[in-house]
């Protein structure tokens, strides 16, 4: 149990270029120039979260339109004789 805690806590601390930046910020700069950094770097996390949820919702309500149009165009194709 104890191997699966830390495995996942190792996944869940993936070091990417950002948090190199936020960390390169400390040590040279100081505390407040790694909070700004870091501050910026979720603001944009955070706004393509956004325009993802929201294209997502677009995307899912155009779908759930075209599969009502295209419910009925199947059902009147059904109606009709095939000769």
């Amino acid at each position: 149990m104890l191997k699966c805690l830390l495995f996942g806590f190792t996944i869940a601390l993936a070091v990417g270029p950002i948090a190199l930046l936020i960390v390169n910020y400390g040590v040279r700069r100081g505390f407040a120039s790694a909070a700004r950094s870091a501050f910026g770097a979720g603001l944009a996390d955070l706004s393509y979260a956004v325009i993802a949820f929201i294209a997502g919702d677009l995307l899912v309500a155009r779908k759930v339109a075209y599969a009502r149009s295209n419910r009925l165009a199947q059902a009147t194709n059904l109606r009709r004789p095939m000769c």
